[in-house]
């Protein structure tokens, strides 16, 4: 009876082992599955998806949406002013110079002067001033070129500091044709020729300069660039007497200018004035009673005093 009795109690206790064991390994299961599930969600996609389906996870919190800085609108482009101006009459205007010395190109610039300019064409010497002032001389200059001669001047001022300007940095220039291509040219030097480059112009005094370039039938203007109030000035200084943008200040008698000069050179073509007329630029009565002949030949009104419209027709001829 007690080999029974210890039998059946090592047989319960078996049992409990066994029941133990089976607990241990299905939690264990559980265990290794949820493990396994996690990292088969996180590397494979599609796993992820049907993991999300049956046991979806809860809405994350979406951060506030901070709007984009509103976009300035483009710059617009810089205004450009084209004023043109007659050769041998002096004009005046007004450049904002750095205190660099170079033109005030942009608003960014700060420190800078206004000065006030007056640049005057005093001659347009053509090739056959070249070939018989330089050619025969034997130097490289061969009576294929041309040349603008133009005087600059600034007046000084107490409250500036700016006494002495490069034309060649502070005044850009350039030769172009009637569309404003740019033809080929060189600096600005203190000679026709030789001359030295890069000169300084000197408050209250004039300088001479020269601009010379390839000559040709297209050259139109000498195209002066300066800026003023963030506006772009093109100065456009007509290297033809018959250009019709050009109006023409009246000239009467008793004056001198190089205008008057190219005016007798058309009258004496004309055969109103005498040969040799033209060695003067004076406006005198001579040249009084050729301009109210050709005034009558032109069905203008015979006053003596050459307007625009007196020497436009006469520069056209």
């Amino acid at each position: 009876e007690d080999l029974r009795l210890e039998m059946q109690m090592e047989r319960k206790e078996t049992k409990k082992k066994h029941r133990r064991h089976a607990t241990l390994l299905a939690l264990f299961t559980i265990i290794a599955g949820v493990i396994g599930g996690a990292v088969l969600a996180l590397h494979v996609p599609q796993v992820s998806d049907v993991v999300t389906r049956f046991f979806p996870l809860p809405a994350a919190e979406e951060p506030a949406v901070t709007p984009p800085p509103a976009v300035q609108a483009e710059a617009k482009e810089q205004e450009t002013v084209t004023v043109y101006a007659a050769p041998a009459e002096p004009f005046e205007f007004e450049a904002e110079i750095q205190e660099n010395g170079l033109p005030r190109a942009s608003a960014a610039s700060e420190n800078y002067e206004t000065i006030p300019f007056t640049v005057t064409v005093s001659e347009l010497l053509g090739p056959e001033w070249f070939a018989e002032n330089y050619a025969k001389e034997g130097l490289y200059l061969d009576g294929t070129e041309a040349c603008v001669h133009l005087s600059v001047f600034f007046p000084s001022a107490e409250d500036r500091e700016l006494t002495g300007i490069n034309p060649q940095e502070a005044l850009p220039m350039k030769v172009v044709d009637a569309e404003g291509t740019p033809l080929n040219a060189y600096q600005l030097m203190d000679q026709p020729s030789g001359g030295a480059y890069a000169v300084p112009v000197e408050a209250d005094t004039p300088l001479d300069l020269y601009k010379r370039y390839d000559a040709s039938a297209d050259a139109r203007y000498l195209v002066l660039t300066a800026y003023r109030e963030d506006v772009r000035y093109e100065y456009r200084f007509a290297l033809r007497y018959d250009d019709p943008n050009i109006d023409w200040p009246e000239q009467k008698q008793g004056a001198r200018s190089e205008v008057i000069r190219a005016m007798k050179q058309k009258l004496i073509a004309l055969g109103r004035l005498k040969e040799g007329a033209d060695r003067s630029d004076l406006f005198d009565m001579d040249t009084l009673n050729a301009v109210k002949a050709v005034q009558k030949d032109y069905e203008l009104e015979p006053t003596g005093i050459a307007d625009t419209a007196f020497l436009k027709k006469l520069f056209s001829e």
